[in-house]
Formats: structure tokens, sequence, C-alpha cells
């Protein structure tokens, strides 16, 4: 079977949310919260980033083509919405710890 890149990041996506949602210990609707942010953000990102070809092309002759550019920039909206939840999930949880640690008297 062949997979496209396009399939084989889609597929990666979801099995990073999968283990992301097993690694929580007993919240799907506060993993699903963050999820939803995380892409928001991304979404936000790529969107006014895919922009910037159409504002400057002169800015990536010889550097990216239209598709390159659509494609490095959906690449840095996975890293990017990866790395959002990974940061939220972990500040999150020193924040919980330092909370019933009594850090907050």
């Amino acid at each position: 079977m062949k997979v496209s890149k396009r399939q084989l990041k889609k597929i990666i996506r979801e099995e990073r949310t999968r283990l992301l949602k097993e690694q929580l210990t007993d919240d799907t609707d506060w993993q699903d919260f963050l999820d939803g942010i995380a892409r928001q953000v991304s979404e936000r990102f790529g969107n006014d980033m895919l922009t910037l070809i159409d504002e400057d092309p002169g800015a990536f002759e010889g550097r990216s083509t239209r598709d390159e550019w659509y494609e490095q920039v959906h690449n840095a909206q996975l890293e990017l919405d990866t790395g959002l939840m990974i940061a939220m999930e972990e500040y999150i949880a020193e924040v919980e710890s330092r909370l019933h640690g009594g850090d907050y008297l």
C-alpha cells in the first residue's frame, strides 16, 4: 500500500493525538479542550503565513514556489500544534502539582 506525504502526516497527527489522550490520568474533556486551542492557534498561524506569498511574491523568488511554501507552512503547523500541546500539558501539570503542594497559599 502506498501512502502519500499528506496521508502520512494525517496518520502521525491522529496517532500523536491518541497517544497524548492516553497520557492523561483522568480527563479526556480537558485534553480535547487543549487540543482545540492548539489547533486554533496553529491554523491561525498557518493562514497568516499562507497570505505572505500573495502579499509579496517577490520575497519568495528563488526560495520557494507557492506549492513548496504551502507544504512548508503545513509542516510548521503540525510542529506548532504538537509543541503547543506538549507545552500546555507540561505547564498545567506543573501548576497542578504546585497547587496540591500548597504553593498558592
